[in-house]
């Protein structure tokens, strides 16, 4: 069974980086990561996450 697939959207890198680290590691998710909500909304069109992480006050562009 492939692992599940979360996309992680925080425009602080920092954040975006622990909570990579922490689903890989401790759950087993493939983790992909954007940094603007433009980006997130590619990613989120071209890999059809299972779910997504979404800091709500992320800018639509950097």
């Amino acid at each position: 069974m492939l692992p599940k697939q979360i996309l992680i959207v925080d425009d602080e890198p920092d954040v975006r980086a622990i909570a990579k680290l922490g689903l890989e590691m401790g759950a087993g998710w493939q983790v992909i990561t954007a940094c603007c909500g433009q980006e997130a909304l590619n990613l989120a069109a071209h890999h059809q996450p299972d779910a997504i992480l979404l800091d709500v006050s992320t800018p639509l562009s950097l």
